[in-house]
This record gives C-alpha cells, structure tokens and sequence, in this order.
C-alpha cells in the first residue's frame, strides 16, 4: 500500500510539472519531464534486457494495478502528442510496452497454459 502511495504521488507531481510545462510554459518544469521520462525509460529498458531483474521485479511486483499504470501512462501519452511532445509521448509508450514485458507477459502465457491443460480430457 506504501508503494501504491508513494507511485501515484509521484505520477501526481508529474501531471503538475507536465500542466506547468505545457499550459503555463515553464522552461524548466519542461526539463524536468523530459529528464523524469528519459530516466524512466532507461531504467525500464535496462531492467528489460536483464533476465536476473525481470525475475527480481516480478517477485516484488507492481507498485500500482496494470490497468490503473496503463491507464496513467496512455493519459499521459496523449497529452504529450496532443501538445506536440512527439519523442517524449513516444518514449512513454515504449516504456509503457517495456513495463508490459517486465511484468505481465510470460506470466499470461503460463495462465493460458495451465487452464488450457485443466481443460483438456
């Protein structure tokens, strides 16, 4: 619950830097994002090509549900294209699908699997 907090405090600080930078034309709350994102992006992409942290990171889990970080992150993708952040929109998409990869895709294969051999004969 601590960690839920905590991330969704974090990605609130983020739409208000982001509410700065755009509508308000902030120079540097719009380093700020940018930095913020191409940190999170590098962090997510190094976790991905590592198999001993995708491992690390499944155990520990998601600090926010799926649906909810999906949710966030397709809001925040869209504001940044609608305002023309073309590479920052697009760098939160990949790492939108990085996060994917890291936590939910191998484990959807091995449900599909075991329910597709508790059904057959």
């Amino acid at each position: 619950m601590k960690r839920t907090i905590i991330s969704l405090l974090i990605q609130s600080f983020i739409f208000f830097l982001m509410y700065l930078a755009i509508i308000k034309g902030v120079v540097g709350a719009r380093n700020l994002v940018i930095a913020v994102v191409w940190i999170e992006f590098i962090n997510l992409f190094l976790i991905g090509i590592n198999k001993k942290l995708i491992i690390e990171q499944r155990k520990r889990g998601r600090s926010v549900p799926g649906p909810i970080k999906a949710m966030i992150r397709s809001i925040q993708v869209g504001i940044f294209i609608w305002h023309s952040w073309f590479v920052t929109g697009a760098l939160i998409f990949v790492s939108m699908l990085i996060g994917y990869f890291i936590y939910d895709l191998e484990e959807e294969g091995k449900n599909n699997e075991s329910v597709e051999n508790r059904n057959m004969p």
